[in-house]
């Protein structure tokens, strides 16, 4: 590859690199700031008891007694057992 090559392959490479930073550069003496307004939520998500005795939540995370915890594999279905609402494959190691 000759000297010429080489050069220009230099000077291609280095406008691609600088050519976003000089376009971020001048970005940010444009950039209005924005604020989100946030909706105040609830803070917590209630837990209740379906007919079974399993402890479910406001999303259908059902919890299994042991190491095993909170399972997010189930069925949102309250008036199914946890052993036939949850994912045989998901959750932890059941």
């Amino acid at each position: 590859m000759s000297v010429k090559n080489k050069l220009t392959i230099f000077i291609a490479a280095f406008a691609m690199l600088a050519t976003p930073m000089l376009g971020a550069a001048e970005g940010k003496a444009k950039t209005k700031i924005h604020h989100r307004h946030l909706v105040n939520k609830a803070r917590g998500c209630p837990v209740r008891q379906i007919a079974d005795g399993s402890l479910v939540d406001c999303h259908g995370w059902r919890k299994w007694s042991g190491s095993i915890g909170w399972d997010n594999t189930c069925l949102h279905l309250d008036y199914m057992a946890s052993q036939f609402a949850c994912s045989q494959n998901g959750g932890l190691g059941r």
